[in-house]
C-alpha cells in the first residue's frame, strides 16, 4: 500500500507504488469473489444435504425416473430409426430398441429399484474387498506385524457391511442416502464457517 508520508522523489516510484495499490485491491476483490463463490456452493450443498436426509426415499424415486426416461427415450429413438426410411439398421438394432423400451417401463413403474441395485452391486464390492483383506492376511504370514491384525479387522467389518447390503438393499438404500446427506451438511457447514473466518483476517 502507499504511504501518505513518504517523500516521491522521481515519477517513477509514485507509479510504481500506484500499480502496487492497484494489484493490492484486485486481489482484495479476488478474494470476496472466491469467499462468496464458496459459500454459495455451500449452501447448495445443504440444501442438497437437507433434501437427501429428510426425503430419502424421493430423491431415489426421481434418480430412478430419470434413468428409465433415459432408457425409455433411447428406446423409442432407436426403433424409430430402424423404420425410418432411408436409414441402414440392423435386427439387432431394433432388438436392442425394445430392450431398452422394456428396462425404461420397469424402472419406471418401480423406481428405487435402480438404487437397490446399485446397492447390491456396492455390496457386492465390499464383499470381495473384506476377502482380500483376509488374502492380504495370508500372505503377510509374520505374527510379529501388527498390520495382519489390521488387515483381519478392517476386513471382517468390510464383508459384515457387505452381507448387510445385499441382504436388504431397500432399508440400507435409504440409510445410505441419509448418510450422505448429513455429510454434505456437515462439511458444508465447515466450509462456511472457515470462510467467513479467513474473510475477517
Amino acid at each position: 500500500m502507499k504511504k501518505k508520508n513518504a517523500i516521491i522523489k522521481k515519477d517513477g516510484i509514485e507509479i510504481e507504488t500506484e500499480v502496487v495499490e492497484k494489484k493490492n485491491e484486485q486481489k482484495v476483490e479476488v478474494n470476496f469473489k472466491t469467499s462468496a463463490n464458496s459459500i454459495l456452493v455451500s449452501v447448495i450443498m445443504i440444501i442438497v444435504g437437507t433434501i437427501l436426509f429428510f426425503i430419502p426415499d424421493g430423491v431415489n424415486s426421481i434418480i430412478g425416473y430419470v434413468i428409465g426416461g433415459a432408457f425409455l427415450l433411447a428406446g423409442l429413438l432407436t426403433v424409430i430409426k430402424y423404420f425410418k426410411p432411408g436409414v441402414k439398421a440392423s435386427i439387432l438394432n431394433l432388438i436392442s430398441g425394445i430392450l431398452y423400451f422394456a428396462v425404461g417401463i420397469v424402472v419406471v413403474v418401480n423406481p428405487t429399484i435402480v438404487m437397490q441395485l446399485a446397492t447390491i452391486i456396492f455390496g457386492i464390492y465390499m464383499l470381495i474387498n473384506g476377502i482380500l483383506k483376509y488374502y492380504n492376511c495370508y500372505l503377510i504370514k509374520d505374527p510379529s506385524l501388527h498390520l495382519w491384525k489390521l488387515n483381519l479387522i478392517s476386513g471382517t467389518i468390510i464383508i459384515v457391511f457387505g452381507l448387510i447390503l445385499i441382504i436388504n438393499p431397500f432399508a440400507n438404500l435409504m440409510l445410505i442416502t441419509k448418510i450422505s446427506g448429513a455429510f454434505l451438511i456437515i462439511v458444508a457447514v465447515y466450509d462456511i464457517i472457515n470462510q467467513l473466518i479467513l474473510s475477517k483476517k
